[in-house]
C-alpha cells in the first residue's frame, strides 16, 4: 500500500487491502489465545495466499497505471512467490529437496527486499530530481527561460554581499524595451512572446558566465555584473547591449527591431570610485545598499534615458560604496 501509493490512484483497492492486512493481524493475534490451533493455521494460510495473490494484482495493475516503482515492485513479489511455492513443493515432496528448494523461502525473501530497496533508493533518487526541477522552476521566468524576479533578488543580494566582502564594483543595468508595446498590439501576444525570448537570448550572448541576466517584469531585463571596476566599464557594457538588442528578430516571415532604454547603477568596490568624475569616494562604515534601492536607483536612471529621447543608456547618480 506503501510503496505503491495505492491510496492515490485506487482508494477502492486501498481499503481492501488495510481489511485484510487487519483480518491477519486478528487471525494472528486470536489464535494464540484461543484452542484450536489447526482452524487459525488454515485460515492463516488461506489470507495469505489471499494477500500474495492481492499483492501481483495490484502491482500488474500499477504496472499498466506506469505507477513509479511497479515494475520492481512485481518482479519482487513473482520471485517471493516462486520461492514460496517452491519451498511448499519441496515439503509436499512434489519437487527434490536441494539448495533451491529448501532455501526458496529464504532466497525469495532476500531476492524481494533487494529488489525494494533498490527500487526505493530510485524513487527516493527520482523525488529529489522532482524538488530541483519545481525549485528551478521556481527560479526562472517560464517564457524566456531567465532568472525571474525571485531569483534576482536572491542573487542580487548575494552580488552585494560579494562586492562588501571582496572590494570589487558592480554594475546593475536595468532594460526597457521601447517599441515593444506596438508589436505585441498590431502583431499579437505570440509575435510579442517570440521577441521577448529573442532579446533574453541577445542579452545572455553579451555578457559573462559569471553574471546574471533576469527579466524583471513584462518587457524589462536586468543584468548584473561583478567585478565592475569604474563607471565608464559599466556605461560601455550598456552601450553594447543596445547594439546588440537593435538587431532584428526574424518571427516567421516578418523580421521586428526594437530599441531599448537602459538605466545603470554602479556599485564602486573597496578603492573604486575616487578620483572618476561624478564619483562619490568610498566611505568606511557607511551603510550596506540593498537590493530594492540599487533597482531602485537603475529604474530612475532608464526613465531618465527615455526622458532624453529613448535608445540609450543613462547612469544613476553614485550611490555610497559598500563599507
Amino acid at each position: 500500500r506503501e510503496f505503491l501509493q495505492v491510496r492515490h490512484w485506487a482508494p477502492w483497492l486501498d481499503r481492501v487491502l488495510q481489511v485484510l492486512a487487519l483480518a491477519c493481524l486478528a487471525i494472528a493475534i486470536v489464535g494464540t489465545l484461543l484452542p484450536g490451533g489447526a482452524f487459525f493455521v488454515i485460515a492463516m494460510a488461506v489470507l495469505g495466499s489471499s494477500a500474495a495473490l492481492l499483492a501481483i494484482v495490484v502491482g500488474a495493475l500499477a504496472l499498466v497505471r506506469r505507477r513509479p516503482g511497479a515494475r520492481m515492485f512485481v518482479l519482487a513479489t513473482v520471485i517471493f512467490q516462486v520461492g514460496l511455492v517452491a519451498y511448499g513443493l519441496r515439503t509436499l515432496d512434489l519437487l527434490p529437496t536441494n539448495v533451491i528448494t529448501s532455501y526458496g523461502l529464504q532466497w525469495g525473501s532476500v531476492i524481494e527486499m533487494m529488489l525494494l530497496s533498490l527500487a526505493l533508493a530510485s524513487r527516493s533518487q527520482a523525488l529529489r530530481f522532482a524538488k530541483e526541477k519545481a525549485q528551478a522552476a521556481a527560479l526562472h521566468d517560464r517564457l524566456t527561460g531567465l532568472a525571474n524576479r525571485a531569483h534576482l533578488d536572491q542573487h542580487l543580494g548575494q552580488a552585494l554581499a560579494r562586492s562588501r566582502r571582496t572590494g570589487r564594483g558592480l554594475a546593475l543595468l536595468l532594460i526597457d524595451l521601447d517599441g515593444f508595446k506596438t508589436v505585441n498590439d498590431t502583431r499579437g501576444h505570440g509575435a510579442g512572446d517570440h521577441l521577448l525570448r529573442c532579446v533574453g537570448q541577445r542579452l545572455l550572448d553579451q555578457i559573462r558566465e559569471t553574471d546574471l541576466v533576469a527579466r524583471y517584469g513584462g518587457d524589462e531585463f536586468v543584468v548584473v555584473c561583478e567585478g565592475v571596476e569604474s563607471e565608464a566599464v559599466a556605461l560601455a557594457l550598456g552601450e553594447k547591449l543596445l547594439v546588440a538588442l537593435e538587431a532584428t528578430c526574424q518571427i516567421g516571415d516578418e523580421q521586428f527591431s526594437v530599441s531599448a532604454s537602459i538605466g545603470i547603477a554602479w556599485v564602486p568596490g573597496h578603492g573604486t570610485g575616487a578620483g572618476q568624475a561624478g564619483a562619490a569616494p568610498v566611505t568606511e562604515g557607511a551603510p550596506a545598499l540593498e537590493p530594492d534601492a540599487l533597482l531602485a536607483r537603475a529604474d530612475e536612471a532608464m526613465y531618465d534615458a527615455k526622458r532624453m529621447g529613448k535608445g540609450r543608456c543613462a547612469v544613476a547618480p553614485p550611490a555610497v560604496a559598500p563599507a
